[in-house]
């Protein structure tokens, strides 16, 4: 697909510890996040009904308890935290000296882990609270993109300032996973869709490790890879089978012939089948098909930027939007490429290769009959997978045929693909 040039902004901070965030508002932010932590796990802060019930505490923390998300209890009971402070303090002296935080704050490793461990917390009481809960699609679009943010940023603290500490990352991941997939089951009821749909448009805004099947990036390769399926040191590629399928994804290529767009493909050889008859003209033998060979590339034009913009489709959705302010990678025509490859697999794994119904003792003529219905059948598959793909790669967002029709000539025609 083509790309648009188009400016990137860096992802927002959402950490309290990048040296962007005053010194008072890390304190305040910190405080409260520690404060709901603690309503929630004293069980003070529970879910009942459309609303956070906060009971034993003033109508103003349950007014803000009631709202879209905790944040605005958090904000308030971080406030009166360092209200608190300025009260012990002496009137001619600064809240910064107060909580010991100089022109330049350097938090100590104890501040930082104790500030992750909050969000670990934090994210494990979630998990429980959307057990219970009931949810909107507005609710739910603040909380996936919230968790997103703030899971990349946390893990970005543990990688720069807690030298990768594996069991912080692991503990990191392990609550939110619980939390997200708390969140994906709720909203698969109250929005009325399932979970495979749910995950595959948000996936922009997810990180590849917490999917519902863990995927990670290799060098080379736009399509994201299934954990568990290896790549060859030596090709490059990444072998493995499914469902009955022999598949081959192969490193990304130039085609002159593309531009500035990018293309993925997929190549299904459905095998060939012999047989023979006897006398009687009865089969004595069937051979074949075997399993069919999938072979998924993507190929650049040699003026494409993979790291660009994408033009349409997968990279423009709201979602994929969402997710590249925090990860700019997710709007791009890379990210866009891969989704296609994505969707072929899912589809090869949802849906086994088509039987061949010819068998021994069958006429001639009944052979020849299973193997036609074979033969449309693969050819139905084919479609069936490609169509698969448009649908949900280059018929959201912005869609395919809208960029078709912004870079037309006048009067000219274009060919539809999203079928309206």
């Amino acid at each position: 697909m083509p790309r648009v040039p188009q400016r990137r902004s860096r992802p927002a901070s959402v950490g309290p510890f990048q040296g962007r965030l005053h010194p008072v508002l890390q304190l305040q932010r910190a405080a409260g996040n520690r404060c709901v932590t603690q309503l929630i796990q004293a069980k003070r802060l529970a879910p009942k009904a459309k609303l956070v019930a906060v009971q034993g505490t003033p109508t103003l923390y349950r007014k803000l308890a009631a709202a879209d998300s905790l944040l605005p209890l958090q904000r308030l009971l971080g406030n009166r935290h360092v209200a608190r402070l300025l009260s012990t303090r002496s009137p001619g002296e600064n809240l910064l000296a107060a909580v010991r935080i100089q022109r330049q704050p350097v938090p100590s490793a104890g501040d930082v882990r104790e500030f992750v461990l909050s969000t670990i917390d934090y994210l494990k009481s979630a998990a429980e609270f959307f057990a219970l809960a009931t949810l909107d699609a507005a609710r739910f679009e603040k909380v996936i993109n919230n968790w997103y943010a703030m899971v990349v940023d946390r893990e970005h603290i543990i990688n720069d300032q807690l030298g990768a500490n594996p069991g912080l990352i692991s503990a990191l991941r392990t609550a939110y996973m619980a939390a997200l997939r708390a969140l994906m089951t709720r909203a698969s009821t109250d929005l009325k869709r399932s979970q495979a749909d749910l995950y595959r448009e948000n996936r922009g805004r997810v990180p590849m490790w917490a999917w519902q099947t863990p995927h990670r990036m290799e060098t080379g390769i736009s399509t994201p890879i299934a954990e568990g399926r290896v790549k060859n040191a030596r090709t490059g590629e990444v072998t493995f089978a499914t469902n009955g399928f022999n598949v081959t994804i192969f490193p990304d290529a130039i085609d002159r012939s593309l531009g500035s767009s990018g293309k993925t493909r997929i190549n299904i050889s459905w095998g060939s089948i012999g047989y023979r008859f006897g006398r009687d003209g009865r089969i004595t033998r069937v051979t074949g098909p075997g399993a069919p060979i999938v072979h998924i590339r993507t190929r650049y034009g040699p003026r494409a930027d993979p790291g660009g913009p994408s033009a349409y489709g997968r990279g423009t959705t709201p979602e994929d939007i969402a997710g590249g302010k925090v990860t700019p990678a997710r709007t791009t025509l890379r990210f866009h490429e891969g989704s296609h490859g994505l969707d072929f697999v899912e589809f090869l794994e949802r849906n086994p290769p088509p039987a061949f119904d010819g068998k021994i003792g069958m006429t001639v003529a009944e052979l020849r009959a299973a193997l036609a219905a074979w033969r449309k059948a693969t050819t139905q598959y084919s479609s069936a997978i490609n169509a698969f793909s448009t649908s949900h790669t280059d018929c959201v967002g912005t869609t395919i045929d809208e960029f078709k029709a912004a870079q037309a000539r006048p009067g000219q025609r274009i060919e539809l693909e999203c079928g309206h």
